[in-house]
């Protein structure tokens, strides 16, 4: 019990919950998993002692649950405990990153990506590796300190205005991405260098007609929006609608105390994963300081 092949059964929800197919259900399945393993830790930390506040009660699970380098006794004998404590760790990493995203916090960015690093290095993604270093070191030794600062603080688009509705520049170019292909989809027969030529724009326009409404996308972008809010039509908030967890979060919660998951009892581990090991044990540190040191000169840094 407690695995996320388990709990993706219990939730009813294993045929959907593939990245490479279905990203947003993934997340949202992390997401109830995150919740409920929380509160779990939470609940055993309160059944032991009794805290003030939540802001004491988070700090302690934070010291407790989560780490990269968990107690090498506990780890070798643990194994239940040990994959409650990484999955919650993992599952944290993932939502400081988006959150940082979100608030537009680049220095928190930059702190989450030296995480990622060992992770990408451990599980073999050559190419996030190369990208995590580039921009490590950039922002940390290669750069002045005006480009630095550039790199770090411009990675994030505010399309709303508001606190917390920051998205990554990536992101932003995807959606109007989208609005492209609508438009590129509703100029139907347009779509040509002949036409172009036919309707005497080719002197004006050298390029096709593709090219001419990629170039006025984003004032078409804009222009769209406004008019969207002034005739009170329903606006694309670029967010996907999130259900309430409650049910599921505590479907999981119950399953993660039966099994006592946050718990210490020598001997246990899981039938598939009896030789669990976390991302650190993986990647000895000073492996890593030689591989990183390696890949420095080898991208001639």
């Amino acid at each position: 019990k407690g695995t996320l092949s388990q709990l993706k059964i219990l939730l009813n929800c294993a045929a959907s919950v593939d990245p490479a197919s279905n990203m947003k259900g993934c997340e949202d399945f992390l997401l109830i998993v995150l919740h409920a393993h929380v509160v779990a830790a939470g609940k055993k930390l309160m059944s032991t002692q009794q805290y003030d506040n939540v802001k004491d009660l988070a700090k302690a699970i934070l010291c407790n649950f989560v780490t990269f380098s968990p107690d090498e006794k506990v780890a070798r004998t643990d194994k239940i405990h040990l994959y409650g404590t990484q999955v919650l760790t993992l599952a944290l990493l993932w939502h400081a990153f988006n959150d940082s995203i979100r608030e537009g916090d680049g220095d928190r960015v930059l702190t989450c990506w030296k995480f990622l690093l060992v992770i990408f290095k451990t599980k073999g993604h050559r190419n996030y590796c190369k990208e995590a270093i580039i921009l490590l070191s950039q922002c940390n030794c290669l750069l002045s300190e005006r480009k630095a600062a550039q790199v770090k603080w411009s990675r994030f688009v505010n399309t709303k205005g508001r606190q917390g509705n920051n998205v990554s520049c990536d992101l932003h170019l995807e959606h109007l991405n989208r609005r492209l292909k609508g438009l590129i989809k509703e100029l139907r027969s347009n779509v040509s260098q002949t036409a172009a030529k036919r309707r005497g724009y080719h002197a004006i326009y050298p390029n096709n007609a593709i090219n001419r409404a990629a170039r006025s996308i984003g004032v078409l972008h804009e222009v769209c929006n406004v008019f969207e809010e002034q005739t009170g039509a329903r606006l694309d908030s670029g967010n996907h609608n999130t259900p309430s967890l409650t049910k599921d979060v505590q479907m999981i919660v119950k399953v993660l105390e039966e099994a006592d998951v946050f718990g210490k009892q020598p001997g246990r581990k899981h039938s598939h994963f009896s030789n669990f090991n976390t991302i650190m044990q993986q990647c000895p540190s000073n492996h890593l300081k030689e591989w990183i040191s390696t890949k420095l000169r080898t991208y001639k840094m």
